[in-house]
């Protein structure tokens, strides 16, 4: 098999032209398979943590809180808040309607492919073998991130890593040229913005010095201070971004000290992930969202024998591949590299440190792209290894085409997978049939059932939910409102103080039992509880609301008035508010002004029937 490594005399030799044409030839079939195989990820809607993330998410929903996305953990223990810009970036554009996030997560994707094939026609001197495993990356079923908006995470990560690397690169091939310091700079600063995206990119500045070592044959000369120059910014940059992710976040101390919490069973358990999630890309036949590996319970299990094993033969053969097949070394080792920020070895839940890794499908994303490189120098291995000429275009032409029928089947794959992310209950459903015991996915089936009117079925799962975990208060509220939309008050009532027993400080606990007041005629109960709710959260929007409408029952118009403003200060886009302050200037026969607030419920939240009907209702009233 050719292989044209660069050495000193030669750094600005370009790829052998591409079977295919040219590299415009190749980058319009990635484009053209990337947005193929996730074109029906356009129809999705907002599924599972986009409710945190979009729906929920007062500071991605007026520019007035931008700097505050800057000071905000994302999801709780992440500090992600370049992937908040963009959402809110997205908001801007299209408000709560889901196809702009997935426009987004689609073109981002497409621009990954395209890099990914930038970099790797680079790094292995071969347009056919960057093509081939920038195509498995375009297609892969695997990549859930780009039709899950909440994993755009990953999606956006790439393209910062991937951006950086190609500037890098075109630095070093254009050393000579004297602009060189240009494409240098660009590589520093899509560096830096992409460590205020996720964790994984910190091992950009490894994959630099890879670069430098297997492209550009860096191991072969004498060390000099600039070296170090290209390098120190790079690694400047990850020691701001953790000093800032501590001040925001905290000291890491808990992860660390969960470091200590059986570290032998998590480090024997990790390379079985590493050699499940090879098998995944190698079959992705069974997309398991359910993203929990249980830790080892003996080292003599065989699956963590057969994966030390593995482990032990690619270590023993890094001197010949570094020899003979440095490509794929490069691709083995970036996969490893890329992998490991997420790889547990420090725990990513310290909670869970005991006893499961968290090892989401979304992981893969950056990675694979190290294992496609050797599975494509693999295929031109084959294409091009054996027999008389005659033999190898006839072998060329077979691989070629059981490549077509691979990258069909992986569209297939994708497009089924996005189907599955249709909507939430298709794919609470999807999860839940694959673990019956996930308590967190039955909740949340059940709290989706119980929003679509389909109160037995949320009935259903809401106790199952209970029954596996009964120390969980957000499962014992869910469950109360279920009994509630059943009429079953008192089972409702019992469900509300046990919640409130486990978690006290609950305001959407108080804010559910001031709702349930409301309806039973208890206006001065529905007050109390939602004052306490306000008192627990007082930026709580929800909470603002709920007050104001007890007030209005009680017929305190201007102090429900007052209310529901003060929460369209407290969140600008609050539908809720809006619907419910049109309510009230109807009420007052304010008719312009409740018209107002109803069509800029509309704006926000385009499907929100209730306003909807009562702009209807004006119009046959003639108002």
């Amino acid at each position: 098999m050719r292989r044209m490594w660069v050495t000193s005399d030669r750094l600005n030799d370009e790829p052998r032209a591409p079977a295919l044409g040219h590299a415009a030839l190749a980058v319009f079939f990635l484009l053209g398979f990337a947005c193929a195989g996730n074109l029906n990820a356009l129809s999705a809607g907002f599924v599972w943590d986009d409710r945190a993330l979009v729906t929920g998410n007062v500071f991605i929903k007026h520019w007035s809180t931008l700097p505050a996305l800057f000071q905000q953990p994302f999801l709780g223990m992440f500090y992600r808040p370049v992937v908040m810009v963009s959402l809110a970036l997205d908001y801007a554009l299209w408000g709560l309607r889901p196809f702009g996030f997935h426009l987004t997560n689609v073109l981002l994707h497409a621009a990954n492919s395209i890099l990914a094939f930038a970099v790797l026609r680079r790094v292995s001197r071969s347009n056919e073998v960057a093509f081939v495993a920038a195509l498995l990356f375009a297609v892969h079923p695997a990549h859930k991130g780009v039709v899950a908006i909440a994993d755009r995470t990953g999606v956006l990560s790439a393209f910062f890593f991937l951006s950086s690397l190609a500037l890098y690169i075109r630095c070093r091939s254009s050393e000579h040229g004297g602009t060189s310091i240009i494409p240098l700079a660009g590589s520093w600063v899509l560096c830096g913005l992409g460590f205020f995206v996720k964790e994984e990119i910190i091992m950009l500045p490894v994959i630099v010095m890879m670069v430098d070592a297997f492209v550009f044959d860096e191991w072969l000369r004498p060390f000099r201070f600039s070296r170090i120059a290209r390098y120190m910014p790079f690694l400047l940059l990850a020691v701001f971004y953790l000093w800032i992710r501590a001040r925001v976040l905290g000291s890491a101390g808990g992860m660390i000290d969960a470091f200590a919490v059986e570290p032998v069973r998590r480090l024997l358990t990790v390379p079985a992930v590493l050699v499940d999630y090879f098998l995944l890309l190698l079959f992705p036949l069974h997309m398991d969202y359910g993203p929990r590996t249980t830790l080892v319970g003996s080292p003599l299990e065989p699956r963590i024998l057969l994966s030390l094993l593995l482990v032990l033969l690619i270590a023993a053969a890094v001197p010949f591949l570094f020899k003979k097949k440095r490509t794929e070394l490069f691709g083995l080792l970036w996969y490893l590299v890329v992998f490991f920020p997420m790889s547990n070895v420090i725990p990513i839940y310290a909670e869970t440190a005991g006893s499961r890794l968290f090892t989401p499908i979304h992981f893969l994303y950056l990675p694979s792209i190290g294992l496609f490189l050797c599975v494509a120098c693999a295929l031109e291995a084959i294409s091009q290894g054996f027999g008389r000429n005659g033999n190898r275009r006839r072998l060329r032409r077979a691989v070629s085409a059981s490549l077509c029928l691979v990258m069909f089947l992986f569209s297939l794959l994708s497009l089924n997978r996005n189907f599955t992310w249709k909507d939430e209950l298709t794919f609470y459903q999807y999860v839940v049939k694959m673990h019956p015991g996930n308590h967190r996915m039955l909740v949340n089936l059940g709290n989706v059932y119980l929003e679509r009117g389909q109160v037995d079925a949320a009935v259903t799962e809401l106790e199952r939910a209970v029954l596996y975990a009964p120390d969980r208060a957000a499962y014992r509220n869910s469950l109360a409102l279920a009994y509630k939309a059943k009429g079953w008050f008192d089972k409702a009532a019992q469900q509300f103080r046990e919640g409130l027993r486990l978690d006290p400080n609950s305001g959407m606990m108080y804010i559910n039992l001031a709702s349930m007041c409301r309806e039973n005629g208890r206006i001065r109960e529905a007050i109390a509880f939602a004052r306490k709710a306000l008192e627990l959260s007082p930026d709580s929007a929800a909470a603002r609301v709920t007050l104001g409408l007890a007030y209005q029952d009680a017929g305190n118009l201007k102090e429900a008035e007052e209310q529901f403003k003060t929460a369209l200060e407290v969140d600008p886009g609050c539908s809720d508010a809006h619907n419910s302050l049109g309510v009230l200037y109807a009420v007052q026969e304010r008719y312009d002004l409740a018209r107002q607030e109803w069509e800029q419920a509309l704006r926000i939240s385009p499907d929100m029937v209730e306003a909807y009907d009562n702009l209807q209702r004006l119009k046959r009233m003639g108002q």
